[in-house]
């Protein structure tokens, strides 16, 4: 038994992997109301509730439908989740409307940026949102703004804007955005404009992720991230571990491994997105060892 251990490989799992404190209180709620649900009863969730496939289908095996906005009007109505990334104004309303029992999964950290987005579009301040432009987040807090912001993800679209620089202008970004990324296009929106008010709406967990994760790859010769490939926080932490030279791979899950991922390596980093289960990152985990131990006995 001693021999066998001598040859797994050592894994380390970055200490805050798990749900964050925003996608943990938005399946809770979930759950809830899907263990409290009358027989018949129809609970539909708008949208990914969050960014991880498992969990989606772990909530709709319990009951829940996942629709869109598109399937509103072909439904009978019920109780409609919406998801924790948030949702546009005219979405909540065309739902009340149709006799649909709202429960709202949005975030906090994502609430706090919709109320500035709210407070500003009442304002003669100019607003930029800095986030992906198809994210649900964001097509959220654009809505929230009234549609009075304009909305960049790129620093090369900085001089696109066509804004007044005596003007005050407002920036919120989306709470799972790059933060280099973020830093770059401030930098450039800062030599424009004489008055601007910077709201940092990034989420303390995706940066608690990145520095942990940092940490984990200083330690290790392969690293593992593990989310829903439409995760944008899990994607930007492969990104940071791949921007930094470590070596870096995004799966959804076990499954995914393949046997390459170890070339040269004698230890791996495993961290996740705030969106990916923590019992899915100890699947990984397994599965990395016994990949492993299979190299070995060949």
């Amino acid at each position: 038994m001693e021999k066998a251990n001598e040859r797994i490989m050592p894994v380390i799992i970055a200490e805050n992997a798990g749900f964050c404190f925003g996608v943990k209180r938005a399946v809770k709620m979930a759950e809830e109301v899907l263990d409290s649900s009358l027989a018949g009863e129809n609970i539909y969730i708008l949208g990914e509730i969050i960014h991880n496939p498992q969990t989606v289908k772990m909530l709709e095996e319990k009951g829940a439908v996942t629709i869109e906005e598109k399937d509103l009007e072909k439904v009978h109505p019920g109780k409609l989740i919406l998801r924790s990334h948030g949702v546009p104004l005219e979405v909540i309303e065309k739902a009340k409307k149709l006799n649909f029992s709202i429960v709202d999964t949005t975030c906090p950290f994502v609430k706090k940026a919709q109320i500035i987005a709210g407070q500003n579009s009442k304002l003669e301040n100019q607003l930029i949102i800095i986030g992906k432009k198809e994210h649900p987040e964001v097509k959220a807090l654009l809505s929230h703004s009234l549609y009075n912001a304009n909305v960049i993800g790129l620093v090369e679209e900085v001089k696109k804007l066509n804004f007044k620089p005596d003007v005050k202008t407002v920036i919120i970004v989306q709470t799972t955005f790059s933060g280099n990324e973020f830093k770059k296009i401030i930098g450039e929106i800062v030599l424009l404009y004489k008055e601007i008010m910077v709201y940092n709406t990034i989420c303390n967990a995706t940066y608690i992720r990145r520095k942990e994760s940092l940490s984990v790859a200083e330690k290790t010769d392969v690293n593992i991230v593990v989310g829903g490939r439409n995760s944008s926080n899990t994607r930007e932490l492969t990104n940071y571990l791949v921007e930094n030279g470590f070596k870096a791979y995004q799966i959804e899950g076990p499954e995914e491994i393949r046997e390459d991922f170890f070339n040269g390596a004698g230890c791996v980093g495993i961290t996740g997105g705030a969106s990916t289960p923590l019992s899915v990152i100890e699947d990984v985990k397994r599965t990395v060892e016994v990949r492993f131990l299979e190299r070995k006995f060949k």
